[in-house]
């Protein structure tokens, strides 16, 4: 290399002038850029905010669903697994009144008489509640929505211990 090229002078007008050509005008590009990006990000983050407002307006405007808690009672003959023909009306005439969207809960009871086992009085509930559920599923209820309880034997039941509550959520 030359001196010339070597002196401070000459670096330091090179360094200077390599400077003022290409940042001003980067820089100009970068905030421009920079602006653009922010405005893009607002909108986004604005459309996004309007958007959940949206949908909480949405699900507020929806319709209630209407809770149709239904209950209702079978009452079966000392030791039947199965209820009378005048009770298998009952039942179905109550069928109608069924949400098949709801959950159905089947509650069985059976009445404890002398000598009779805990474990005799919880199956006898549980072939009552399971013998409805039966009619249910003939009827196109969903078995994942029915519940079965078999209760036995129940000190706080008032009148006939032998039944099953019905009841739709």
């Amino acid at each position: 290399m030359s001196s010339i090229l070597k002196s401070d002078n000459v670096k330091f007008k090179y360094i200077n002038l390599s400077k003022n050509n290409l940042p001003e005008s980067r820089l100009l590009i970068d905030r421009q850029k920079e602006k653009i990006e922010n405005k893009v990000k607002e909108k986004k983050k604005n459309k996004n905010k309007s958007e959940k407002i949206n949908k909480k307006e949405l699900k507020s405007k929806k319709k209630p669903v209407l809770q149709n808690n239904h209950k209702f009672k079978i009452n079966f003959i000392q030791e039947e697994e199965k209820p009378s023909a005048e009770e298998i009306k009952i039942f179905y005439d109550n069928l109608i009144k069924l949400n098949k969207k709801g959950s159905i809960t089947i509650k069985g009871y059976a009445q404890k008489r002398e000598n009779d086992s805990t474990s005799k009085v919880r199956r006898l509930s549980l072939k009552r509640a399971l013998f409805l559920r039966s009619l249910l599923l003939e009827e196109n209820f969903s078995i994942t929505q029915i519940y079965v309880k078999a209760l036995g034997h129940d000190n706080e039941l008032e009148g006939s211990k032998d039944i099953v509550i019905i009841t739709n959520n």
